[in-house]
């Protein structure tokens, strides 16, 4: 059962924000590549993985019971940018790649996912100082943020990949203490969370 902990995260350090959601992913199987070749299912399931708690539950197909982490013997240790690291109750580690849907235990083989993102449920995103993002929501290619301050009368803010490079970038009038940016992105970007930095006028 621990074969099909596949995506997340999403773990988004911008800033000076803290950051919560929860995702929703839909998987239709999975094949082994390598030393793993022989392992391979076309059982699907559902998941959500918190990513500020670090939790995660499941239900497959023709179930009504979902499954915590608790009941499948294994915790998620580690979230990274890309990746996730669990260990099961016997002390077995292993990495899920939530950018490629692949699972790694041992040297030599993995296993592939067939997983994809159907929703993100948002939670409410705040900054150290007096702004805060409390909404983010994805269309296609395009990432729309939610962002509040109490006197500001404008927020701008620049998206960069994992090499640190800006690709996206946007601005927004504040309107009632609320302000609404649009960030247009690359195709290969969407649906991923990337580093964010906004500020305020």
């Amino acid at each position: 059962m621990k074969k099909f902990l596949g995506i997340v995260i999403l773990g988004l350090l911008w800033c000076n924000f803290s950051h919560s959601e929860i995702i929703k992913i839909k998987c239709y199987g999975f094949n082994g590549v390598g030393n793993k070749a022989n392992k391979s299912s076309d059982l699907g399931w559902i998941g959500y993985i918190n990513t500020e708690n670090k939790t995660y539950k499941t239900k497959f197909d023709g179930s009504t019971n979902w499954l915590s982490m608790i009941d499948l013997g294994t915790t998620i240790t580690y979230f990274g940018d890309e990746y996730f690291e669990w260990e099961d109750s016997n002390g077995k580690t292993g990495k899920i790649d939530f950018i490629k849907f692949t699972e790694t235990t041992s040297p030599g083989g993995y296993l592939q996912y067939d997983c994809v993102r159907t929703n993100v449920i948002k939670t409410t995103i705040k900054t150290t100082e007096s702004g805060e993002i409390t909404d983010k929501e994805w269309a296609s290619n395009y990432w729309s943020i939610t962002y509040y301050h109490p006197s500001a009368s404008r927020v701008e803010c620049t998206a960069f990949n994992s090499s640190n490079k800006a690709i996206a970038g946007g601005s927004g009038t504040f309107v009632g203490s609320v302000a609404t940016v649009i960030l247009k992105f690359p195709k290969k970007y969407a649906g991923k969370n990337q580093d964010l930095k906004c500020k305020t006028k």
